[in-house]
């Protein structure tokens, strides 16, 4: 777990923006899956720190959105992510 954490942290310090919305993408539906193995496993506190990571990367994706500059594009993903 050590090695991937130093690999995500080697990862985020090193991405343009583009890489860095992509990371979070991959980080959320990576925890959303964790969540439902927890579910399965009837692990319900680790299920809730899971659903809530994922639902703080959703929040991080909404705040970075610039409406001014990204127009309907902006909008329809600030939609999605509500």
């Amino acid at each position: 777990m050590v090695g991937t954490a130093a690999y995500l942290e080697s990862r985020i310090l090193s991405a343009d923006p583009v890489e860095l919305i992509a990371i979070l993408y991959e980080q959320a539906i990576l925890s959303v899956s964790e969540a439902r193995e927890c579910l399965a496993r009837q692990d319900v506190a680790e299920r809730c720190r899971n659903i809530s990571k994922a639902l703080a990367i959703v929040g991080e994706l909404d705040g970075s959105l610039n409406h001014s500059v990204g127009g309907e594009m902006s909008m329809n993903l600030a939609r999605l992510y509500q």
